[in-house]
């Protein structure tokens, strides 16, 4: 006995399928843009696309492509971003000692090459290094080996850590904790060529002694207490400090600079200290290097003083220099 389907299908409910199945079939042609990271010739940029393929957002952005080349289209199964690579074939010179063939091969380095050449990489090496970049016109040279591990214990440099205080004065530094290089046992692989070490490779790392990260605390306050309030200093310096009278030297009392000595006055290495700058020394005050001495070089600066008295009390001393803003 025939059904009739009309029986149990209204023309109505037909008609909304035939509506739904072509609305499905519009969007399927009409999906919105979506963004490709596409490298080639070892150039990355991003593509907006509707294309669904890679020959098709390919032939979209006007890649076009060689007999030898390669195309990968990959998705990132975390962010769901898809990347299309195109990597072009390059002419090259194989040989093994015996044979040599030319071959265009797609890759960028020796090794991504020598991975598609069909040799047992167990038995056969490149005399090139693995990351050597791949050039048109280069001959590949394979050649037998054997291959071997070792195991090395290698030192790790501990880091240094800055913590800043502003207890301290800008250029003060004190070690809070001293660091301690570790050890580590690293495994390589030799790949040995009649009879001489190749190269070798990184194949296994284990930790022995971590090392010690070394703390210091470096000072970042940059002003200075004086009778006159805080003064603003760009730089402190350990130097060797003396005395000295006006009317020493050649008595006239006239500085480097061309100015009068005077209270105030301090003479300086210009190596050291370009003249013209301000300082402030403790227990002396602010002052000018204005002049300069045979006997002041390098950490060492002259103070003027008003009298002799004052000039021999003081003698010579460490002391803090600041040099002010």
């Amino acid at each position: 006995m025939r059904t009739n389907w009309k029986t149990y299908v209204s023309p109505s409910l037909v008609s909304v399928v035939v509506v739904l199945w072509c609305a499905l079939w519009l969007v399927g042609f009409a999906m919105p843009p979506r963004t490709v990271v596409l490298t080639v010739d070892g150039t990355e940029r991003e593509v907006r696309t509707t294309a669904r393929s890679a020959a098709g957002i390919l032939q979209e952005t006007g890649i076009l492509l060689g007999g030898h080349d390669r195309v990968t289209m990959v998705r990132d199964a975390a962010t769901g971003a898809e990347r299309i690579t195109v990597v072009r074939g390059v002419p090259v010179t194989v040989t093994d000692g015996t044979t040599s063939r030319d071959m265009v091969i797609p890759a960028y380095t020796v090794g991504e090459a020598a991975a598609q050449l069909g040799y047992d990489l167990t038995k056969y090496t490149t005399l090139q290094a693995d990351d050597e970049p791949l050039m048109a016109g280069m001959t590949i040279t394979m050649a037998l080996c054997t291959k071997d591990t070792v195991d090395v214990v290698e030192e790790v440099p501990f880091v240094t850590q800055i913590q800043p205080n502003n207890r301290m004065r800008m250029g003060e530094e004190r070690l809070v904790t001293a660091g301690r290089n570790g050890e580590r046992k690293v495994t390589y692989e030799r790949i040995w060529v009649d009879g001489k070490e190749l190269r070798r490779h990184v194949v296994a790392v284990a930790d022995i002694t971590p090392p010690v990260t070394e703390v210091r605390e470096a000072g970042t306050r940059s002003v200075v207490t004086t009778s006159r309030g805080d003064i603003r200093f760009t730089k402190v310096m350990e130097m060797e400090a003396t005395a000295y009278h006006p009317m020493d030297g050649d008595g006239r009392g006239i500085t480097a600079s061309g100015i009068p000595a005077t209270y105030g006055v301090v003479a300086v290495d210009p190596d050291v200290i370009p003249l013209g700058t301000r300082v402030f020394i403790p227990g002396y005050g602010e002052a000018i290097a204005a002049d300069t001495g045979g006997a002041i070089q390098g950490a060492r600066i002259d103070l003027c003083m008003e009298d002799y008295d004052e000039a021999f009390e003081f003698g010579r001393r460490m002391t803090e220099v600041y040099i002010l803003n």
